[in-house]
């Protein structure tokens, strides 16, 4: 049984009867902060892929370069807003561009997303801000009204960002692009 442990042992460790291994292994060095829209999002441009198709839509296609430009404008909406890092932000968006950078806005900043169903009924929703104590619900015009609604009912602040809506779109696109 020792001669067991200490066999598998050495193996773990990377030795096989007294000879190192030939494997290459890497040991990660986690940054000081870690910021997953940074590690998904931004070092793909860093690494000189901005032109490089990241989402295909019915719409077209957006390069890594257009989704972190959209993903900035989003968080400087939010920081408008008074988003700080950890403030929850709600995002209830269909798919596509917006709640990608909506999502990666929002952790660029150091928030939380709290995903959400927008086809959800009025009490889940006014639950959801209460308990997450959402500052910002990130929505489609669609579906804005029930939002709004909600927040009104909230016992806290909170300010509804519209997607679709022409006044709040042109409004993100005077937001800079970089963050």
């Amino acid at each position: 049984m020792g001669l067991r442990q200490s066999t598998l042992a050495a193996c773990l460790a990377g030795v096989h009867d007294g000879v190192k291994s030939a494997q290459i292994t890497m040991s990660y060095q986690p940054p000081e902060r870690l910021n997953i829209a940074d590690l998904f999002l931004d070092a793909r441009v860093r690494e000189g892929r901005g032109s490089s198709p990241a989402l295909h839509t019915d719409s077209g296609t957006l390069s890594f370069a257009g989704v972190q430009a959209l993903s900035n404008r989003f968080g400087n909406a939010l920081a408008s807003e008074g988003v700080e890092p950890e403030h929850r932000v709600l995002i209830a968006l269909p798919d596509g561009p917006e709640f990608v950078a909506s999502l990666f806005g929002t952790l660029k900043l150091g928030a939380v997303v709290v995903m959400v169903n927008p086809g959800l009924p009025a009490p889940e929703i006014e639950n959801l801000i209460e308990y997450a104590r959402a500052r910002v619900v990130v929505t489609h015009r669609e579906t804005a009204g029930v939002f709004e609604a909600a927040a009104r009912t909230a016992r806290h602040r909170v300010s509804i960002l519209t997607v679709g809506d022409p006044a709040f779109d042109a409004r993100l696109m005077t937001f800079s692009p970089e963050l």
